[in-house]
């Protein structure tokens, strides 16, 4: 068994630890972000007959939806990153959700594959910072993409208590982290706090090589990359 410290947002948080309890690790939760949903204006609001299609990059986001847009969106052909996010599109009443079980990148080329006319206008929703370039990356085959921001990520600005007491022990730890900016959260608040030498025993587990970067810039060398870009990856380097 291992401790392992969780960093990424809740509710998402307690679903990590639930699945390393099931692995037989001792999960310490400490999230760095906090979800901070947006009131998008109504003269933001997008004419549904302008948009042909949804992209989604977090499973949050189907829950901050505004109903009646649900609604009038409910038909329209949903491009998810992963199956979670497409899980939870499909739990929120949409019918037509399709999954690229990958990244950024995964879902340009699931996006760009399903053959929409050129000029399709498709309205990707999710936080206000975004990983990767989506716009870019289906510009080729001709599609706009259109860009609303339903929450922003707001970082901590202390060190949780139980992230503390982690560091503080000489038990083995693992540390697991999924964006750049919590990662980058991490690395910051760990060296204000002058806990850098507590740190020394932590070994980080990242999502991807974006991830890993915050902490590679910081000093921080007991960095592993998921084989991946998907929890599973992750929490396979924990068995290694």
């Amino acid at each position: 068994m291992m401790r392992v410290l969780v960093t990424r947002p809740e509710p998402e948080a307690s679903r990590t630890a639930e699945e390393l309890a099931r692995r037989g690790h001792d999960a310490v939760i400490a999230p760095l972000l906090l979800v901070d949903p947006l009131v998008v204006p109504a003269s933001a609001a997008i004419p549904a007959g302008a948009i042909a299609a949804l992209a989604v990059t977090s499973p949050r986001t189907a829950g901050l939806i505004a109903p009646e847009n649900r609604t009038a969106w409910a038909h329209l052909p949903v491009f998810s990153v992963g199956d979670r996010t497409a899980a939870a599109m499909s739990g929120a009443g949409f019918r037509d959700v399709r999954s690229a079980a990958g990244d950024i990148r995964a879902l340009g080329r699931l996006i760009v594959e399903a053959g929409l006319a050129p000029g399709t206008c498709i309205l990707s929703l999710g936080g206000e910072e975004r990983a990767g370039d989506l716009a870019g990356l289906v510009a080729a085959a001709g599609l706009n993409v259109v860009e609303q921001a339903l929450y922003r990520m707001t970082p901590v600005i202390a060190l949780p208590a139980p992230l503390i007491d982690a560091l503080a022990a000489t038990d083995p730890l693992a540390a697991l982290h999924y964006s750049p900016r919590s990662a980058a959260t991490f690395a910051q608040l760990v060296a204000t706090a002058g806990l850098g030498a507590g740190a020394g025993h932590l070994t980080h587990l990242c999502l991807s090589e974006a991830v890993a970067g915050p902490l590679r810039g910081s000093g921080h060398a007991a960095i592993r990359v998921a084989a991946r870009p998907d929890e599973a990856a992750l929490l396979a380097l924990l068995g290694h």
